[in-house]
């Protein structure tokens, strides 16, 4: 309460006019702020300013103040004078949630990239009594524009100070408290990793009305946060179920072509007499309470005093026939005395006159009748059949007689029939911080695939190694839903070498030509694969493939070698159908056959002659030599193969079948030449696979073999 005096400051009015103040008082040195001019007016004459060569000062005000039982306020200005606004409130210069405290504390500027946006470059500010932290941006002039809450009350604590670390751009900050649990706080920023989005099935098709099974349950996220699922099925509806079953329709909404029909419009008066909405439109708006709700005015009910007796019916007259196929059903509000249907729900067509039952009826969910539940929603379905008018019809329920209906809609078959028709369905999966990540399946209605089968190159034939061969690419397609103009090839021929592959460009030709490169027969691994993928209009697609090998008969240089005595049909019969053409007869994990190939260069002076068997159940396999073919190379049965070798026999090696595959000789084993006796002049020998066998694979044996190698061996 003291008016304090500034005894360094001296008032040059002092004794005159009658002025007694020799010294300024504080006050008089300090000016309010305005957006006008300061003024320091002499409390002896309020016409003379202090002199300017007193100290004077106008207030500064603060950027923000808060108290514990006062919201937040920022400095504003009521014309040339200063004011106050509260922050967040519409024009003020401070955006953000409100908050009170009691004892603020300014942090650290958090600069640089150490946080991301919005929390980088601002300034964190606490609240020791209150707990909270705060992050305030400012403008260019350094005045706050922004709060946003970093940590609201009680979780930051009771800050005392912090500071940034200049190296790593971390905060830290003291909490402490007169209890006694004091620490140092560390903030630093871990990124949130998105989560990963898994949809299944990849692809869903049939007849409608079809069922499909959808599943995220593939989904995950890497910090192992919570998710939140929404799908999007691609008909305007959606679910937020982690593993919905959609029920997927093609059938044309025709409710707002047709006008209302109903047992209550026969009545005197033709209108209900209770407390729902007596406007039939009600029927019809779009608008479906939740299941429970209790609202009268979202629905239709035909209470009558129970004139309608024991039958009572709703539903819609169309102006022209149509193929009808459905309904729609919303109950209305289940009140003590009636609103709902006493047993099953029926549905009739007709004419306006003459009805008739529908057949084939279903009603998912069943209908309970009376279960005191309100607004729930039953899909009717039916025969689709011709009829300008339909209704649904049963026996009035309660003591007054009478149903409810929250919404009713007519369906029926589109203009021109069903068609093949393709939904896109993605799946959004969403963690706690808010990162998304999606994936998509198709479901492709009223549709089946494409037939597709290569018809050339055939599967399993053979190209040239001297000069490069040029085939022609066609199939046989065809498509149950779609025309040959409505369906997409895509033809690629791959060329597989070693461990990789060489893809061509995609041709996108439904018939066309490729060209194999004379490459094999050179101690790698060479083929061809041809691929087609045939897509229809609604979206799904077929792949067909088939496999090109080097015929190394065709080689003019080393190593000489050839494939014979294939169990594809083309020499004796394989005792269990045939196998793929270059293969030996079909075993028990692979339809196409064991399949036997050399590598490396048949010479004896510099063998790197290598025997591969794949295609093998992995047990053990025996590579064996032959000084001649049996039968001619056409071979003869012998277990669940055929026996391609004769002549003079040698036994190799038995070595394991590891992943389906086995190599004789490897590092360590003798060399074919060295074990086979080969002669330093050369010489024509045959070698084949012989290995074990599922014992329910084909007969009572419990071996197969592979087809034969035909290797000219040179000095």
């Amino acid at each position: 309460g003291v008016d304090a005096l500034n005894r360094e400051s001296w008032n040059p009015l002092f004794l005159s006019a009658g002025c007694f103040l020799k010294h300024f008082r504080f006050r008089d040195l300090l000016a309010q702020a305005t957006l006008g001019v300061p003024s320091w007016p002499n409390p002896c004459d309020p016409m003379q300013q202090v002199p300017a060569t007193e100290p004077r000062f106008v207030h500064a005000r603060p950027a923000l103040d808060w108290s514990p039982i006062a919201d937040a306020r920022a400095p504003a200005w009521s014309g040339l004078d200063p004011a106050e606004v509260a922050v967040g409130a519409p024009g003020s210069p401070v955006q953000g949630a409100q908050f009170r405290g009691a004892c603020g504390v300014a942090l650290a500027w958090m600069r640089g990239t150490n946080f991301p946006p919005p929390w980088d470059d601002t300034l964190f500010v606490a609240d020791h009594a209150m707990g909270w932290m705060q992050s305030i941006a400012v403008d260019a002039a350094g005045a706050p524009r922004t709060l946003r809450m970093f940590a609201g009350a009680p979780h930051a604590g009771s800050p005392v100070g912090g500071a940034v670390d200049p190296v790593s751009g971390v905060l830290y900050y003291v909490d402490y408290w007169v209890s006694g649990d004091e620490a140092v706080r560390k903030l630093e920023f871990v990124a949130n990793l998105p989560p990963s989005a898994n949809a299944s099935p990849a692809v869903s098709y049939g007849p409608t009305p079809l069922a499909v099974a959808l599943s995220a349950a593939g989904s995950s996220d890497p910090e192992g946060l919570p998710l939140a699922y929404h799908w999007d099925f691609g008909d305007g509806t959606t679910s937020t179920d982690r593993d919905p079953v959609h029920v997927y329709e093609q059938l044309e909404d025709v409710t707002l072509q047709a006008n209302f029909v109903g047992r209550i419009f026969q009545l005197v008066p033709p209108t209900p007499q209770g407390t729902g909405n007596p406007d039939p439109e009600v029927l019809r708006d779009g608008d479906r309470p939740p299941v429970g709700n209790y609202e009268d005015w979202r629905q239709f009910d035909t209470f009558h005093n129970g004139d309608q007796g024991n039958e009572d019916w709703i539903g819609y007259a169309l102006p022209a026939p149509r193929e009808l196929a459905g309904l729609t059903f919303q109950e209305g509000r289940h009140f003590a005395d009636g609103g709902w249907f006493r047993t099953s729900l029926s549905v009739e067509v007709g004419d306006g006159t003459t009805w008739t039952p529908v057949t084939a009826l279903t009603v998912a969910p069943a209908y309970p009748a009376n279960n005191g539940v309100s607004y729930e929603t039953f899909e009717l379905r039916f025969q689709p059949v011709a009829a300008t008018h339909v209704r649904l019809i049963g026996t009035p329920g309660g003591s007054s007689g009478y149903v409810s209906l929250g919404e009713l809609r007519l369906l029926a078959t589109p203009v021109g029939g069903i068609h093949p028709a393709r939904r896109d369905v993605v799946l959004t999966v969403r963690d706690a911080y808010n990162a998304t990540a999606t994936a998509s399946v198709l479901v492709s209605l009223d549709n089946t695939p494409p037939q597709v089968a290569i018809t050339s190159p055939l599967h399993g034939s053979a190209y040239g190694t001297l000069t490069p061969t040029v085939v022609p690419l066609t199939a046989s397609v065809s498509d149950a839903e779609h025309a040959p103009a409505q369906l997409v090839c895509a033809w690629q021929t791959i060329l597989h070498h070693d461990d990789h592959v060489h893809a061509e460009p995609v041709d996108a030709s439904c018939s066309s030509t490729t060209q194999f490169e004379p490459l094999g027969c050179d101690g790698n691994s060479y083929f061809y694969e041809v691929r087609l993928v045939v897509t229809d209009a609604a979206g799904l697609a077929t792949q067909a493939a088939v496999f090109v090998h080097p015929d190394c008969c065709m080689s003019d240089g080393p190593p000489h070698y050839c494939l014979f005595c294939s169990g594809d049909g083309s020499g004796t019969p394989c005792p269990c159908g045939a196998g793929l053409g270059g293969n030996g007869c079909p075993n028990s994990v692979n339809v196409d056959g064991g399949h036997l190939q050399a590598r490396g260069a048949a010479q004896v002076g510099a063998d790197t002659f290598v025997l591969e068997a794949s295609g093998l159940p992995n047990a053990f396999v025996l590579f064996f030599q032959g000084s001649d073919q049996e039968q001619g190379g056409a071979g003869s049965a012998l277990g669940d193969g055929l026996l391609c070798l004769s002549g003079n026999l040698m036994r190799l090696r038995t070595k394991p079948v590891v992943g389906s595959i086995a190599r004789y000789p490897e590092p360590g084993d003798p060399l074919v030449s060295v074990r086979g006796q080969i002669p330093a002049t050369g010489g024509t020998r045959y070698y084949q696979a012989w290995y074990r066998n599922a014992a329910n694979w084909c007969g009572p044996a419990t071996f197969n073999t592979t087809n034969g190698v035909r290797a000219t061996w040179m000095p």
